[in-house]
C-alpha cells in the first residue's frame, strides 16, 4: 500500500499494488477543499482493514504586526477505517486543534496500534481552561509578544490511554500518561499485541480480543520495553543502576543479559526468523546484522 501526496493540491490517494503484475488499484482518495491542505496519511494495517490518519490544515487567521506577518493555522485530525474486503470507509474520529499565538495545541488524538476489533488510543491534549483569544487579549492592552508567553504558560490536560472498541465505538480508560508511563514504555508486535510498563509491572494488551494481562513484576521500576522474537526485552533502573532482561512469552522465563553494562550494546531495530538488525553501541550509526544465536550468546562482536 502506498499513499502518494499530490504536491499541487494537498490531496492523496491510497493505492494497492499487485507485486506480481505491478497493477495498481486506487482504494481511497481525498481531495482537500480550496484553502485547505492534507498532509500525507499514516497507515495501520489491522489484518482486514486499514486505519488511515491524516491532518487537514487551513488558514484560520492572518494579521500583520508591524513588519511581522502572522498566520494562525487550524489543524483537523481525521481517522478513518477502510475495510479491505468490502471497500467501506467509516470515519472513526475527527477533532480540530486551533492554534493560539502561532502554536498548534498538542495532538488531537492518535491510534497507536490496532487489531481488527480493538485499538490502543491516546486522547488529545487540551487546555484546562480555554485561552483568551488574541483579539480579546490585545483589546485588554496586551502585546503580541505577551500573548505568545501567555499561551505558552497555560496548563494542559489529556494524553490519556484508552482501549477503543472499533465496532461499538466504546472507549475504556486504561491509564493516564502521568502514571509512571512514557512513550518508550510501549512495545508493539506484528501480532497486534502491545506490551507496556507501569511502575514495576509489565502488561500485555491484546488488540484482537481486548484483554489485558499482567505478565510479570520486577523489583526495580521498568524503564522501557520492546517486543522481538516472542520475547519482551526490558531494562530496569534503581539508584542509578541499569539492568537488562528478556522475558520469554511462551515459557514465562526471565533471563538477564549484559550484566554490569549501562548502555545497550546491540539495539534491535528489525528482525528476520534468524537474524536481528540493529545499531552497535559506540558504532558509526550504520545498521549491522547479528544472528539471533550470537545475540542470545552475547557474542555482539559477530555483528
Amino acid at each position: 500500500y502506498a499513499a502518494p501526496l499530490a504536491e499541487d493540491s494537498g490531496s492523496f490517494s491510497l493505492l494497492a499494488m499487485n507485486i506480481l503484475t505491478g497493477e495498481k488499484e486506487t482504494l481511497l482518495s481525498r481531495t482537500a477543499p480550496e484553502g485547505h491542505y492534507y498532509e500525507p496519511p499514516t497507515l495501520i494495517f489491522t489484518g482486514s482493514s486499514l486505519i488511515v490518519k491524516y491532518f487537514d490544515i487551513y488558514l484560520q487567521d492572518h494579521y500583520e504586526n508591524g513588519d511581522q506577518v502572522v498566520d494562525e493555522l487550524s489543524q483537523v485530525t481525521h481517522i478513518e477505517r477502510f475495510d479491505l474486503s468490502t471497500g467501506e470507509v467509516r470515519e472513526l474520529f475527527s477533532k480540530e486543534s486551533p492554534s493560539y499565538g502561532g502554536r498548534v495545541l498538542g495532538t488531537s488524538g492518535a491510534i497507536l496500534d490496532a487489531g481488527d476489533r480493538y485499538a490502543l488510543f491516546m486522547s488529545g491534549v487540551d487546555f484546562v481552561e480555554p485561552p483568551m483569544s488574541r483579539s480579546d487579549f490585545l483589546k485588554d492592552g496586551g502585546t503580541e509578544a505577551e500573548y505568545g508567553k501567555y499561551v505558552s504558560s497555560l496548563e494542559e490536560t489529556g494524553g490519556d490511554y484508552y482501549l477503543w472498541d472499533l465496532e461499538s465505538g466504546e472507549k475504556t480508560f486504561l491509564y493516564s500518561y502521568d502514571e509512571d508511563l512514557t512513550d518508550s514504555s510501549f512495545a508493539y508486535s506484528d501480532d497486534h499485541t502491545v506490551c507496556f510498563a507501569r511502575g514495576n509491572a509489565v502488561w500485555r494488551l491484546d488488540l484482537k480480543d481486548g484483554t489485558t494481562t499482567e505478565l510479570f513484576t520486577t523489583e526495580a521500576p521498568v524503564v522501557m520495553t520492546e517486543q522481538w522474537d516472542g520475547r519482551v526485552f526490558y531494562n530496569t533502573e534503581k539508584d542509578g543502576v541499569w539492568e537488562w532482561f528478556w522475558y520469554e512469552l511462551a515459557t514465562g522465563e526471565t533471563h538477564q543479559f549484559q550484566k554490569g553494562v549501562y548502555n545497550c550494546i546491540f539495539s534491535i531495530y528489525a528482525e528476520t526468523p534468524n537474524y536481528f538488525v540493529g545499531l552497535v553501541e559506540g558504532g558509526d550509526c550504520a545498521f549491522y546484522v547479528l544472528s539471533k544465536q550470537d545475540y542470545y550468546n552475547e557474542n555482539y562482536a559477530a555483528a
